[in-house]
């Protein structure tokens, strides 16, 4: 790297460092505890363990890389003294694998820019509004956020090999000597090779990098202007390798789990829906949070669904009439669509029960905003000099905002009662403050939260358990039996509420109860390491008491 690069380098990452570097200070948050905390394949890490989650998938995502990082990481982050089957975990290091990646794909967002626009000065800019953009707040700041900072910098590199191939094989068709084309042709080759394998390992981090051959197409179409024979053929290796992936995933999630199926004629209007909230997040980014309720069982019985639509349609017409003067447009419009295609709800998919929209989707599809930004502030007639102090005051506020928005993320109360002030109808959140607060062993005020949730959410399964845990540590195990069975009566395949209803039955001394609903549980979730202990302790319990009669 020349010294005038080096020195743009070291100020992208100064300016996103001062943003997020307090991110590394923060604890582990909602769904921590699944992906790392608790997760019984990592909680010891061993490499058997590991293995396995390359073998299947874990909670509907086959994302094996992505576990190994984090195994990685929990290896090296396991406190001392705190238990030896499971030590506790610092979150300082998993944080700082989120922060340090977002750094890298920052720079490899400037590559992929300059190496479009050979512009400095406005790939720097494009840069720093994809690093600093608030909506990218909830990748980095979540350490569960990894799969998408992760699979963004293997789909980012992807592209950007995959460009310098492109760029390289049309250079090859002009050089004058054989010689001179047959050592492009190796340099295109080894680009080619880098980008394939950092395609896979983009797909085996999180699977909506499937639709990164589509990125790969519109920017080689409509920025680099190679002929559509070319782009396709180029690509072709690449969708049959996105294939497999795609199909695992639907596997992984089948529509029976699903709670409210969207109708196929409303699929589009829901999806209309989710480009237009992502487009109004885009330009004023200033209430976002990691749950917007915006299911589409909640969408469709809103008359705004049927108008929704016609801001991304409309834009998307005009960005098309316009595709002869600034091709760009396409290319940067399409990408931003393409990255959040596989959550727009098409397809349906098991979060879309609490919402079809969610900021951490955008992580890789803000490659989009970054190129027309970079783009426009390279064309000749983009007067760069007035730009200058709009673009730093711009993107200066934008890193304040996500500095702001950081902050939200530092432990789950913070979280939660941020997202209850901008979405107060969150079952979500009352359910997480709720099992926060019972941490605290202040119980009254979590069972508040766990009434209001089934206030807004009825038949919400997981309220009821947590209603049971607290009263069975309270040691009112009749109380706590009714709510486990409650949520059992609305989910009979709740492995928890099986679980947790046979600790209450052991207590009660109805062991034979006991068994069956600790072997109900194995049953739903053979991996479930705590209903197999209690399993043991009751047989060995029963045992007892027959020997001795």
């Amino acid at each position: 790297m020349c010294r005038p690069h080096f020195y743009i380098a070291l100020l992208l990452i100064i300016s996103t460092l001062a943003v997020f570097y307090p991110v590394r200070d923060h604890d582990f948050v909602s769904d921590d505890s699944i992906h790392i905390v608790e997760n019984p394949y990592l909680r010891p890490v061993m490499l058997p363990r590991v293995l396995e989650l390359w073998q299947k998938p874990y909670w509907g995502l086959y994302i094996p890389v992505t576990y190994t990082v984090w195994a990685a990481i929990a290896r090296l982050s396991e406190l001392p003294g705190a238990g030896k089957s499971a030590p506790k975990l610092d979150p300082l290091p998993f944080h700082s694998a989120n922060l340090i990646l977002h750094l890298v794909n920052l720079l490899i967002v400037f590559a992929i820019l300059r190496m479009l626009t050979r512009n400095d000065w406005a790939a720097s800019c494009g840069a720093l509004l994809f690093a600093l953009h608030p909506i990218q707040v909830e990748p980095v700041a979540w350490v569960s956020g990894l799969k998408d900072v992760l699979s963004g910098f293997f789909s980012l590199l992807a592209l950007w090999q995959y460009l310098a191939y492109a760029m390289g094989t049309s250079s090859s068709a002009n050089t004058a000597t054989a010689q001179g084309e047959t050592q492009n042709m190796k340099r295109g080759f080894f680009h080619f090779a880098l980008a394939t394998l950092a395609f896979v390992l983009a797909l085996l981090s999180k699977p909506a990098a499937a639709m990164v051959p589509l990125a790969a197409w519109l920017l080689d179409r409509y920025v680099l202007q190679r002929t559509f024979r070319q782009c396709t053929v180029a690509l072709i290796s690449w969708v049959i390798l996105a294939v497999p992936f795609a199909v695992l995933t639907k596997w992984s999630q089948p529509d029976a789990g699903i709670e409210f199926l969207t109708p196929i004629w409303a699929r589009p209007l829901v999806a209309g829906d989710a480009l237009a909230f992502y487009l109004y997040q885009l330009v004023a980014p200033l209430s976002l949070g990691p749950d917007y309720s915006r299911s589409p069982e909640l969408v469709l019985r809103h008359g705004w669904i049927y108008l929704a639509w016609v801001l991304p349609f409309g834009l998307a017409v005009l960005i098309w009439l316009g595709r002869h003067k600034r091709p760009w447009l396409v290319a940067s419009g399409g990408v931003f669509v393409v990255g959040t295609l596989p959550t727009l709800g098409f397809i349906p998919f098991s979060f879309q029960d609490i919402s079809t929209v969610a900021d951490r989707y955008l992580y890789f599809s803000f490659l989009g905003p970054a190129l027309s930004l970079a783009c426009f502030l390279s064309e000749p007639r983009s007067r760069r000099g007035l730009m200058v102090l709009p673009c730093i005051g711009l993107l200066t506020l934008l890193g304040i905002q996500s500095a702001l928005q950081a902050h939200y993320w530092s432990n789950s109360i913070t979280l939660y009662h941020h997202v209850l002030k901008i979405n107060p109808r969150s079952w979500l959140a009352h359910v997480g403050l709720g099992n926060s607060l019972a941490k605290q062993r202040k119980f009254e005020q979590a069972m508040a939260h766990y009434l209001q949730a089934l206030r807004i959410r009825p038949n919400e399964a997981a309220a009821y358990v947590e209603l049971g845990n607290i009263l069975a540590r309270q040691r009112k195990f009749e109380e706590a039996r009714t709510q486990y069975l409650e949520a059992l009566r609305i989910d009979l395949n709740n492995a928890a509420a099986h679980n947790n209803l046979a600790n209450v039955l052991a207590e009660q001394d109805d062991l034979d109860q006991a068994i069956a609903h600790y072997l109900k549980a194995l049953q739903i979730d053979p991996e479930y390491e705590t209903a197999r202990h209690g399993l043991s302790l009751a047989i060995e319990e029963q045992k007892r008491r027959t020997s001795q009669r």
